[in-house]
Formats: structure tokens, C-alpha cells, sequence
């Protein structure tokens, strides 16, 4: 994160950021069987600090950081149209987003980037209806007002 970046609690405001980390908490206190002191500096640290590892969902956008020029493969501004998990390094790791140019195409996928690209040249910009991650045994699962969506 740059000092550039928004912070979490301006893309969703207060409550909204809120649910997002005790939505991490739970499931890390749930699922990793972490204490509550513990589960909560996790998710405040990964989520404040805007971890595309952990709030990677469709339909955010994400801003091309202005120490990296735009180009067809890198647009200065991103949208989320899916999220990839990597079964190899455990089923709640998301490996790589598909993403579309969210000015000039937004429908259109361009390809897909790895979220380690992800962290590095973007910033989250936009992130419409936030989903609250719970991770249970056979992967991620999103809710959205209580109703549970099993994710790809």
C-alpha cells in the first residue's frame, strides 16, 4: 500500500470495512482455530492494508498506481470480472483475477492476472456490494446479507 492508495474504510466506509474484517476474524478463528487477539490482528493487517489475497472480489475496480504506465495489458483502471482459487496451495488461496479495461470495455475480459501482479501495480478503487468471505473446509465461501454463495 502507498501512500496514494485508498484506505479501506474510504472504498466502504466504516461499516462497511467493519464487516469485512470481522467476516475474516470469524472465519480465521472458526477455520484456523486462531484466538481472538490473533484472528483479529490478521484480518486488520491483511484487509487495511488492502490484500488483493483477501478482498479480491468481481465487480471491484482497481486503479493502475501512477509509478506504472497503462497499456492494452495493463489498464489504468482494472475491473474485476472473476476470482481464481489455487487448490494447490489450499482451498481459500486465490491465485489470479480475469479482469476487463472497466473504462473502455468493461464486459470484454482481457486476461488473467496473478494476484501477486495484482498487489503490486493496483489499488483499489471501487468495490460495489461488499461480500463478507467465510472459509469453510471445501473452500471460500461469499455471503451477501446471509444468503451463502459457494464461490468457483
Amino acid at each position: 500500500m502507498t501512500d496514494t492508495d485508498k484506505r479501506i474504510d474510504l472504498v466502504l466506509g466504516s461499516e462497511g470495512a467493519a464487516r469485512v474484517v470481522q467476516g475474516w476474524i470469524d472465519a480465521y478463528q472458526r477455520d484456523d482455530h486462531l484466538s481472538e487477539r490473533a484472528a483479529m490482528r490478521l484480518a486488520v493487517n491483511l484487509v487495511s492494508h488492502c490484500s488483493p489475497w483477501h478482498i479480491a472480489a468481481p465487480d471491484q475496480t482497481w486503479r493502475l498506481r501512477s509509478r506504472t504506465g497503462a497499456c492494452a495489458e495493463y489498464p489504468s483502471l482494472l475491473r474485476v470480472m472473476e476470482v481464481r482459487r489455487n487448490g494447490t496451495a489450499g482451498p481459500s488461496v486465490l491465485a489470479a483475477v480475469l479482469y476487463a479495461d472497466a473504462e473502455f470495455d468493461p464486459w470484454r475480459p482481457i486476461g488473467w492476472m496473478e494476484m501477486d501482479d495484482l498487489a503490486l501495480l493496483y489499488a483499489i478503487e471501487d468495490w460495489p456490494n461488499p461480500r463478507v468471505p467465510q472459509i469453510v473446509d471445501d473452500g471460500i465461501r461469499i455471503t451477501t446479507d446471509g444468503v451463502h454463495v459457494d464461490a468457483p
